[in-house]
C-alpha cells in the first residue's frame, strides 16, 4: 500500500513540475524581453514627464516567488534644466542632466490581482547598482518631480483597487550599492550618500 501511495505522489509530482515547465516557456515565448521592452518603453510615457530609455525588460518567476516579476536593466531618466551660472554649489553638484541610473530594477508583482481585476500591484521591489542626481532650483523645481498627475477628481471609491490602477503594498524591499547626492538650492544644501544597502 506505501508502495502504491510512493508511486502516485511521484507521478503526481512529475505531472505537476511537467504543466509548471510548460506555463513558464509559454510565457517566455509570449513575453519575450524584446517585447516586454517595447510595452515598457512606450508605457513609460503616460507616467513620467522627463526622458526615459529601459535597456531590457525580462519576466522572472523564481526571483520574485510567489509573485511574478519583471526585471528591467539599464534604466536612465533624464529631465534637463538650464543651471543659473556662477552659482558655485549647482556647478559642483550638477555636472550632469541624468537624474538617474539604475543597473537593475526587479518589480514583484501581483498576478492575481492582474488577472482578475487588471490592476498592477507591486509587492516587492530590488533595486541594484543605482546613482541619483537629485536636484532643486532657487525657484522650488526639482528634476525628481517626474511622474504625471492625476487630473481626475478624487471620488469615494472602495479601497479596493480598480481596473487599470496601479498601486504599491511592498512586503519585501531590498537596495544595493546605491549611490546619490541632492543639492538644494533654495536651501543652500548640498547632501551625498555612497554605497548604501538597505532591506
Amino acid at each position: 500500500m506505501k508502495k502504491g501511495w510512493k508511486i502516485a505522489l511521484i507521478s503526481l509530482g512529475s505531472v505537476l513540475g511537467l504543466v509548471v515547465a510548460i506555463v513558464v516557456v509559454a510565457c517566455w515565448l509570449i513575453f519575450t524581453p524584446a517585447r516586454l521592452t517595447a510595452i515598457v518603453n512606450r508605457l513609460a510615457g503616460d507616467y513620467l514627464t522627463c526622458e526615459n530609455h529601459f535597456e531590457k525588460v525580462d519576466l522572472t518567476l523564481f526571483k520574485t516567488y510567489p509573485n511574478v516579476g519583471l526585471e528591467v536593466k539599464n534604466v536612465v531618466l533624464i529631465n534637463r534644466y538650464d543651471m543659473p551660472s556662477g552659482n558655485v554649489l549647482a556647478e559642483k553638484a550638477f555636472k550632469n542632466d541624468t537624474l538617474a541610473h539604475v543597473g537593475s530594477l526587479t518589480v514583484g508583482l501581483d498576478l492575481k490581482a492582474f488577472l482578475k481585476d487588471r490592476a498592477i500591484i507591486v509587492h516587492q521591489l530590488r533595486i541594484d547598482d543605482t546613482w541619483a542626481n537629485l536636484y532643486t532650483s532657487p525657484d522650488g523645481w526639482s528634476n525628481f518631480s517626474i511622474f504625471k498627475s492625476s487630473e481626475e477628481p478624487e471620488t469615494d471609491k472602495e479601497e479596493s483597487p480598480s481596473e487599470g490602477t496601479i498601486s504599491v503594498d511592498l512586503k519585501k524591499i531590498a537596495v544595493n550599492n546605491l549611490s546619490l547626492q541632492y543639492c538644494d538650492l533654495k536651501q543652500s544644501m548640498l547632501a551625498q550618500a555612497k554605497g548604501v544597502n538597505m532591506r
